[in-house]
């Protein structure tokens, strides 16, 4: 006979376990060095592909879309500053808008529930969706990656960002996963990693329907095309200038920093003794994250079943459930904590879109307090 557990299954607690005694436990400070040495060339061209991706992705967004770079995650510091003096000259930099000071239009206004910190995480979180990290290769293609950014836009549209703007942060991603994937440029290289393609061209996906390829002339790591970009979302190299000087060798020093910032963290022995000095937090918190999600699953699953669910919906509705509960959760990977700005009926309408009921939506929402 089968006793009902009202702490939900604890299969969720026995995984929680076996994760604590492979990476928290004194063996395991002799066994993740070892797993950490033989991943070491996979992980310093992550680390790599990682930082130069969110470099150049950042400097698109404080240059083009005038996202204010102290308040971005990895790389708060002004682009500028890596730039000559040429091209600083005819650099037009829009201002935030001061209540009776700013002229219309000559002036940005942040909507009140969107930040820069939070538009610049959620653009970073958008490159997973499109970009394949381990095969360095598009992720996500056409109506797949489509239906969710337009889920997004619907969303923020709702929360005063102009459609436009978001659609904007769409073409600057597309833009540089075509750069990092399949071109490089000195001081915005790394080695054994990045693809060398034709000097004058890249090849790069369309945000219109992330599908179609289209070669783009390039001369420069930081560029804008005239038939590429919008129109009041572009710079224009000074045609006097050498578009292929705009940076000093303090760009590539900073990358190298970067990377170099990273790569130590990831050092073998070190990785070894990381979570052993987190054992009492793993034990108590991952434990009562497991007892949480297992009891909610539990009962929703009793919903769904109830309500004929098949199986292959029941999975999404899950995944639903899990998204709600940590919704404001503080994830340790802070990208995902733009998040906070999102409502619990937005992502009852993100659900709706992808075909789900609504009524069984908001029935699973009630089993979590928020």
């Amino acid at each position: 006979m089968r006793y009902y557990n009202p702490f939900g299954s604890q299969r969720g607690l026995e995984r929680k376990k076996k994760y604590v005694e492979k990476t928290a436990t004194p063996e395991a400070a002799v066994s993740v060095p070892h797993r950490f040495s033989q991943l070491k060339d996979f992980i310093a061209f992550r680390i790599g592909f990682e930082s130069l991706y969110r470099l150049l992705m950042d400097i698109y967004l404080n240059f083009n879309l005038h996202l204010d770079y102290s308040q971005f995650e990895w790389n708060p510091i002004n682009f500028l500053d890596f730039t000559t003096g040429l091209f600083q000259q005819g650099f037009e930099k829009i201002e935030k808008a001061k209540y009776g000071v700013s002229k219309y239009g000559e002036a940005i206004v942040d909507p009140e529930a969107v930040s820069p910190k939070n538009l610049e995480r959620l653009a970073w979180e958008l490159t997973y969706k499109a970009t394949d990290r381990v095969t360095t290769s598009y992720k996500h293609r056409a109506k797949t990656l489509m239906d969710y950014l337009d889920t997004l836009r619907e969303i923020l549209v709702g929360r005063g960002l102009a459609q436009h703007y978001f659609e904007n942060i769409g073409r600057v991603i597309a833009k540089v996963e075509g750069k990092v994937l399949n071109q490089s440029y000195w001081g915005f290289g790394i080695w054994d990693g990045t693809v060398w393609g034709e000097e004058d061209k890249y090849t790069m996906r369309l945000a219109d329907d992330w599908l179609s390829l289209v070669d783009v002339e390039t001369i420069n790591a930081y560029e804008c095309n005239w038939d590429m970009d919008s129109w009041d979302y572009a710079r224009w190299v000074d045609e006097e200038g050498d578009g292929e000087t705009i940076w000093t060798e303090e760009v590539e020093e900073f990358l190298d920093s970067k990377i170099k910032e990273f790569q130590d963290r990831t050092e073998p022995t070190w990785q070894g003794v990381f979570f052993l000095q987190k054992l009492d937090q793993l034990h108590m918190g991952g434990g009562y994250h497991q007892i949480r999600l297992s009891g909610l699953i539990r009962r929703a699953k009793a919903i769904l079943y109830r309500r004929g669910v098949d199986a292959i919906r029941v999975a999404m509705y899950i995944a639903f459930l899990n998204e709600l509960a940590y919704l404001y959760h503080e994830s340790s990977r802070k990208y995902k904590q733009y998040r906070a700005m999102l409502t619990k009926d937005d992502v009852i309408r993100k659900y709706e879109r992808m075909g789900l009921d609504r009524e069984i939506l908001e029935e699973l929402a009630n089993l979590i307090h928020l």
